[in-house]
């Protein structure tokens, strides 16, 4: 992957966190424990998933848009 590509699709993964922590935020409204847990598990699941199958190949690659490192 050239560089340009890696450091456009680096800020468009980093432009999720905001939305994905607000929507954390949010869900710890729910009431209900059990729908509660299914939501923390599945945002944790998306942040994860976004770093281990999308950032972290790119950083391999380019470890000069490992945010970390800044």
């Amino acid at each position: 992957m050239d560089n340009n590509l890696a450091k456009q699709l680096m800020e468009c993964f980093s432009s999720l966190d905001g939305p994905l922590n607000e929507a954390a935020t949010l869900i710890e409204q729910i009431k209900d424990e059990i729908e509660l847990k299914k939501f923390r598990k599945s945002i944790a699941s998306i942040m994860a998933n976004i770093y281990t199958e999308l950032e972290l190949p790119i950083i391999m690659q380019h470890p000069e848009f490992d945010p970390d490192t800044k």
